[in-house]
């Protein structure tokens, strides 16, 4: 069977942000597992249906690709072909997970709120369609509705039981990943609870960064509804291996 990719709602907006972008360089973050790499899949079909050149950098190998009329071309990091590629400004740039290479291109940085990723990014603020400066535009991808759960599982994952979403959702939030690919073992969720530092996540609940030492996996990032803002909040924090003392909590930054 051909897998299908669950379109959520909120793709199209954010791929409106994105093309209608001033800044020649995007950053697009969220809670890990909420599906940004597959956002990065819709915005490179989308790119390619409008005759783009785009240039694609995963963490998957090989991880570096020239797509154009309708050709798909590996390539290696120093080859000329990529840095004419990366250097046009008329061509698109999808870098997701790692590192992105400056380019003149326009860029789309995805991945989860790693400094390591994203810092220097962040900081590039030459714009070669503008003689003024524009530091990157930020836009941040929500996690899932348990709606969005039931949809995504009637058309792509019909063989797992509904309850089971329902269960799932209880214990690890709007997270697919977690809901679906993962099967949302147990064990990962606990250990998490038992290793975090609970002074740590009441003390950065409301706040827009993600400190590293907090698993994702408690703290997940709540995102406004035009995907601009985002800040903390602890989706379960448990007490109890039975998560019978499990609640929600949140506070604007």
């Amino acid at each position: 069977m051909r897998p299908e990719l669950y379109i959520r709602p909120c793709w199209h907006q954010l791929l409106q942000l994105v093309l209608n972008c001033e800044s020649p360089r995007v950053y697009i973050g969220g809670t890990p597992g909420c599906s940004k790499s597959c956002f990065g899949d819709f915005l490179f079909t989308e790119l390619i249906n409008r005759n783009y050149t785009v240039i694609i950098q995963t963490v998957r190998v090989p991880n570096l690709y020239i797509c154009q009329s309708g050709r798909v071309i590996p390539c290696q990091v120093g080859e000329s072909a990529l840095f004419k590629a990366l250097e046009n400004i008329d061509n698109w740039y999808i870098c997701d997970g790692v590192k992105p290479f400056h380019a003149s291109a326009r860029s789309v940085l995805i991945s989860s709120p790693r400094e390591s990723i994203r810092k220097e990014f962040m900081k590039w603020n030459d714009n070669p369609r503008k003689v003024v400066p524009s530091l990157p535009e930020c836009f941040y991808m929500p996690t899932w509705s348990f709606s969005e759960l039931i949809e995504c599982r009637e058309r792509c994952y019909p063989d797992i039981n509904i309850n089971d979403v329902r269960s799932l959702f209880a214990k690890w939030g709007g997270i697919p990943r977690f809901v679906f690919a993962d099967n949302g073992s147990d064990d990962g969720l606990n250990t998490a609870i038992s290793r975090t530092n609970w002074k740590s996540v009441e003390d950065n609940v409301g706040k827009t960064g993600f400190p590293q030492e907090i698993s994702h996996k408690i703290v997940h990032l709540s995102v406004s509804d035009d995907l601009k803002h985002s800040h903390c909040f602890c989706f379960s924090l448990c007490f109890s291996i039975g998560y019978g003392s499990t609640f929600e909590t949140g506070k604007e930054g």
